[in-house]
């Protein structure tokens, strides 16, 4: 990496500030979640989408494959949004990550429309400063919330907590889980798509990939 030089002018960071992503290692380990919403921006393998016309009848009108942090996410977004959803996902049980998030705010304000930012935010642990270090230790670069004149500039929190309580939230936004399935292959007709499994055969009008 080309080294980093400190940056002592505040004013050059600070109207992007909110717009970055922030990617740092804190406590060994911390990874941002980048903009949960912006419609499938992050960690999304594929997209397969087609709105069928005529009399054409679907189980879903979403089907999402994978059930972390970002597919739990947007299945209850676009729920709240009039959608039929249903998830798959290959574990038998419940996914419990022990890794650490780092949430900036814009994070946060997508968790908090979705009403999950209440459930979790008593385990969400604030900070105010972040540095980042080139590869060779070279140079690195400061956020610093006072700074900025915010509160904090993000939270660290247990992923596990986060899926925990997106999942919890499936029922009351009635989406529909296939735990333990396998998704063995993906047909493409022209008046729809449907999803095999190991288990059964689901039809949908857009099929999302969040399976990391």
């Amino acid at each position: 990496l080309v080294p980093i030089k400190r940056f002592s002018n505040w004013e050059l960071f600070k109207t992007d500030l909110l717009n970055l992503s922030f990617a740092a290692t804190i406590s060994s380990f911390a990874l941002e979640i980048k903009s949960l919403f912006k419609f499938f921006s992050c960690w999304v393998i594929f997209l397969i989408s087609i709105w069928m016309p005529g009399m054409a009848t679907f189980d879903f009108d979403i089907l999402i494959i994978g059930s972390g942090v970002v597919g739990s996410g947007l299945a209850i977004k676009v729920s709240k949004l009039g959608y039929k959803v249903a998830i798959v996902d290959s574990k038998e049980s419940l996914p419990n990550s022990f890794r650490h998030l780092s949430l900036n705010q814009k994070s946060k304000a997508f968790l908090n429309e979705i009403d999950t930012w209440e459930r979790i935010k008593n385990s969400a642990f604030a900070y105010k400063q972040i540095k980042v270090w080139d590869q060779e230790g070279t140079g690195f670069i400061d956020f610093n919330a006072k700074e900025a004149k915010l509160p904090n500039l993000g939270y660290i929190i247990r992923e596990g907590e986060i899926q925990k309580n997106l999942i919890d939230q499936f029922e009351e936004n009635n989406i529909e889980n296939f735990w333990g399935e396998t998704v063995e292959k993906i047909n493409h007709f022209n008046d729809k798509i449907s999803c095999e499994t190991n288990k059964k055969s689901i039809t949908a009008k857009l099929i999302v990939g969040c399976d990391g």
